[in-house]
């Protein structure tokens, strides 16, 4: 009638575990009964794990897929149970690259692979979610955690980061004539045939380096490309790595020959990002060719006597001479003098100055392109032939 107990004790081992307790003893006649009897136990190992891809990518580290900032960015989550034992209420979420700010966290969408439809995360399935988002400028990365309750009733966890580079690409140009960033008309004034210098900056002001990088000019001839030029390369590639990289200025430059009037030629700065990309950005410069030229015509009593004799007038009676000065140039002329020789060349100091009669018709003081000015001035015929000379 009486219950002896015993007690041993081990740590339980991975998975299904058996072992067999046999008791002996003697009675008083020297008989030696036995028995067995068996246990068992199962030992729980339970785990989870997850991996998470960034447009199939499995970038635990940065930089992750380059992703064009506002492209569609796809998150995969592949769970898997490890252990030896299913596991329930299994749920994954996702930090939303704000590890410190939980109110933003998402769960992504279950896809599928619960092959039995048991609901129970089992061995050998891999379930599969999925979420997606806009990506954004510059390194990305978000973390995905996956929680899991086992048989007895201890929750499993497993995070996985993944990353991503948000590709912010740009190029940006300023072109100058002559050292003057001429983006509006007139830009700098320079004498026809003298030569023109254009300098081209171009800089990144992108997150991304920048390949291929090249400058093209219409030559001025927006309409016909067969006769548009590269600009020659100078310096700026501070690391010599043939990108043209974020922070780096890099100098162009180009010359030509300056052409009368109004000129502007525009130039484009072309260059790829690392998705294969090509930006484009361009800038325009001006100058005027200056081609200055002042006329005069001189009359004497309204006759344009440049050879003898000229009128005849009687000696002693007032002589009238009329100046009409124009600007047969493009460009205006300021500090406008006539001078009258008085018929003495080589004597200058009884020269008079016209009289001002009339012509600045806008006033601005300045003989423009196309305005005539008129001066006069009178003196006493003198005996014979005479001659004076305006300038």
């Amino acid at each position: 009638g009486e219950v002896w107990t015993y007690r041993a004790s081990g740590t339980a081992i991975d998975g299904q575990y058996a072992n067999i307790a046999a008791v002996t003893g003697t009675d008083p006649i020297g008989q030696t009964p036995r028995d067995t009897d068996p246990s068992h136990y199962f030992g729980v190992n339970s785990a989870i794990d997850i991996e998470k891809l960034t447009n199939n990518q499995d970038a635990d580290t940065p930089t992750g897929p380059l992703v064009a900032a506002g492209d569609v960015v796809t998150w995969t989550y592949q769970v898997t149970n490890p252990g030896n034992v299913p596991l329930r209420n299994v749920t994954v979420r996702d930090d939303n690259g704000t590890p410190s700010n939980a109110s933003d966290d998402f769960n992504p969408v279950f896809v599928g692979g619960d092959t039995n439809n048991n609901g129970v995360l089992d061995l050998n399935e891999t379930w599969l979610y999925t979420a997606s988002g806009t990506a954004i400028a510059g390194q990305y990365g978000n973390r995905a955690r996956v929680t899991g309750i086992d048989t007895i009733g201890r929750t499993r966890a497993d995070e996985d980061p993944s990353h991503y580079f948000g590709v912010n690409s740009a190029i940006h140009l300023e072109k100058q004539t002559n050292g003057q960033d001429a983006d509006t008309p007139t830009g700098p004034m320079v004498l026809v045939g003298d030569p023109v210098t254009w300098t081209y900056l171009v800089t990144n002001p992108g997150n991304v380096p920048l390949s291929n990088v090249v400058v093209r000019d219409d030559n001025g001839t927006p309409l016909n490309s067969s006769d548009d030029f590269h600009a020659v390369f100078s310096g700026g590639d501070t690391n010599n790595n043939g990108s043209l990289d974020p922070g780096e200025t890099w100098e162009f430059e180009a010359t030509g020959i300056a052409q009368p009037g109004q000129y502007a030629n525009l130039a484009v700065a072309s260059g790829t990002d690392p998705l294969g990309q090509t930006r484009t950005d361009d800038d325009p410069s001006h100058y005027f060719g200056s081609d200055s030229a002042i006329a005069i015509e001189k009359r004497t009593n309204g006759f344009d006597a440049d050879d003898p004799t000229g009128p005849l007038v009687p000696a002693g009676s007032t002589v009238t001479w009329t100046y009409v000065v124009t600007n047969p140039g493009n460009s205006p002329l300021s500090n406008i003098i006539v001078r009258d020789d008085n018929g003495t060349p080589g004597n200058l100091s009884d020269d008079f100055t016209p009289q001002f009669v009339g012509g600045d018709a806008n006033n601005n003081g300045r003989l423009d392109p196309g305005e005539t000015w008129e001066y006069v001035a009178t003196g006493t015929a003198i005996a014979g032939q005479y001659a004076n000379r305006a300038r």
